[in-house]
């Protein structure tokens, strides 16, 4: 977004920036990043790119955790209405 001369530039990462919540997946999408930032730097109205993630259902790692997530799935699917509307 620019103002006159003035240039606001943000990188916003929506989710998912793994793929199973691993750490070298996230040491992958780091190196993805700082080159994106760096990119977009390139541009000298672009002084500051800052950062905007928000994590997804991916970026999570179940593994430990089975029993949670399959009982908070059977749950949901027990209960199509789980706020008890109808």
């Amino acid at each position: 977004m620019c103002l006159d001369e003035d240039c606001i530039c943000f990188l916003v990462i929506s989710g998912d920036i793994a793929n199973e919540g691993k750490s070298e997946q996230y040491l992958i999408a780091e190196k993805f990043i700082r080159d994106l930032q760096t990119g977009l730097r390139s541009n000298p109205k672009n002084k500051n790119v800052p950062l905007i993630i928000v994590p997804g259902n991916h970026d999570c790692n179940f593994e430990g955790v089975k029993s949670t997530r399959e009982h908070l799935i059977n749950h949901l699917q027990r209960d199509k209405d789980p706020l008890g509307k109808t």
